[in-house]
Parts: structure tokens; sequence; C-alpha cells
């Protein structure tokens, strides 16, 4: 445990040392949501209620897309694939560390940084336009949100993970598939809209994909969008993604491994 501690420690500060990289990170996430906002800002400006929404809400929405996003989204497992492609990982084969692992302190850290910057941001963007925001007030409901949230960080890192462990086979295509991986959950996970403004036999096939337990399940969650029944079906079906997203890692980890060759190293 004490080496994963020190990898966590060690990364949080590798934070701090390439400012420009995690700079630019922050404000590409700040653009995003700011283009989001005064979109739904927009929308909303004669108030009222759209798509199942109204303005306090959706509001809410786009300012809690900013921490979460930054907290179950970021994830250095994208490197993994340089790992791989460049022949780097036999050097953490040959070491006593469980490579997941490592990776996942990686994770951990520089979760606990962007949400820190995030959360920042947020008072700063509040600050400026001060818009109005839902506080959930249900104690039960706020703690099922956070466990949905845990939830989402381990399922997106899976799900990255393997997206990683696909240049065994396509080595000279190292980030291809991770950022197809990266669209994808963006696109399918909440970060533009609320899924359940899309037709309702779309968003019904949508809640069976892993992607909406990442960023809108948690969030609706949280501001009471989701009847009771389906907060239990919620769970079940993202707790099953967990579990086969793992059993995926772990099969393609085993053949990925038959097939490296360590070029160079």
């Amino acid at each position: 445990m004490k080496k994963y501690l020190t990898v966590f420690s060690v990364s949080w500060s590798n934070g701090f040392v390439y400012r420009l990289n995690f700079i630019l990170w922050r404000v590409r996430s700040v653009i995003v949501i700011l283009t989001v906002y005064f979109l739904w800002d927009a929308i909303f400006r004669n108030g009222g209620v759209i798509f199942g929404y109204d303005r306090q809400q959706i509001l809410t929405y786009v300012f809690l897309t900013l921490v979460l996003r930054s907290f179950i989204l970021g994830a250095r497992s994208m490197d993994v694939g340089g790992d791989i492609s460049d022949g780097t990982l036999a050097n953490y084969l040959l070491k006593p560390i469980n490579y997941h692992f490592f990776w996942l302190s990686r994770d951990l850290a520089d979760k606990l940084l962007n949400i820190a910057f995030s959360i920042f941001e947020i008072f700063f963007l509040y600050f400026i336009l001060q818009p109005p925001i839902y506080f959930q007030g249900n104690v039960l409901l706020l703690l099922v949100t956070v466990l949905t949230i845990l939830i989402a960080v381990f399922l997106n890192f899976f799900m990255g993970f393997i997206a990683s462990t696909t240049t065994f086979w396509t080595p000279g295509n190292t980030w291809g598939f991770w950022f197809i991986y990266l669209i994808i959950q963006e696109l399918l996970g909440g970060v533009m809209f609320p899924l359940d403004i899309l037709p309702k036999a779309a968003y019904n096939l949508l809640m069976l994909l892993p992607f909406p337990y990442l960023l809108y399940f948690p969030i609706n969650l949280y501001l009471g969008k989701i009847p009771p029944i389906e907060i239990f079906r919620g769970l079940a079906v993202s707790g099953f993604w967990v579990l086969a997203s793992y059993y995926v890692l772990v099969k393609f980890w085993q053949l990925g491994l038959k097939t490296f060759q360590a070029e160079g190293h």
C-alpha cells in the first residue's frame, strides 16, 4: 500500500511540474462548460420548463458537469497505450508492483488535483455569472449520489484502460481507440446535454449502456429527477457494467501480454 501512496504523491507533484499542460486542460474544460452554459441560458432566458427542466435545474446541471467531468472523466490511463507501444511496459512488469494499481494511483492523484481546481473555477464562475443553483437537501439522496460517483470513477477507469490495451494489437495506433472512447463518453455521458431530452426509445436504449452512468445519472440523481425504481435499476445496470468492464479488462490484459514484444527494451 505504501508504494502506491508514493506513486500518488509523486503524481500529485508532477501536476505542478507540467503546469502548461495542466492549465491548457483546465482552460479547455472551462471553455466547453461556458459554451454549454450560454447555450442553455439563452434557451431558458424567458423562463418556463423545457424538456422537463427549469432554468435553475439546467444551469445546476451545467455547473455540476464541470466538477464531475474533472473528477470522473479525467484520466491518466490514456498513457498506458504509450507504455505498450514503445515497450516501456516491460520495465513495470519486472518490478514488484501491480501495473493497474499503479495507474489507478496516478489517476486518483490527477482527479484530486482536477477537482481542487474545478471547485475554484466553480466559485469564480458563480461569482461572475451568478446563476440560480439548486441545492439538494435529502441526505439519503446525497449519499446515493456519492455512491454513483464512485461507481462512475471505477467504470471510467476500467473502460478507459480497455481502450488503451487495444494498443497490444495496434501498436501504430497508440491513441486512436482512447480518443474514440473519449468522444463517445462526451456524447453519451451527458456532458453536452441531459440525455432525457432525447426521444423515449433512444433514452431507454442509452440507459442500458454504461456511458450515461458516468455523468448524467449522478447529476440527475442529485437534482431529484430520477424516480426511486429507476434509481435501483440504474445502480444495478451500472454495477453490472463495472463488473463486466473489469472482466473484459482482465481478459484483454492476459491476451495482450501474450502478444507483447517489448521492442527496444
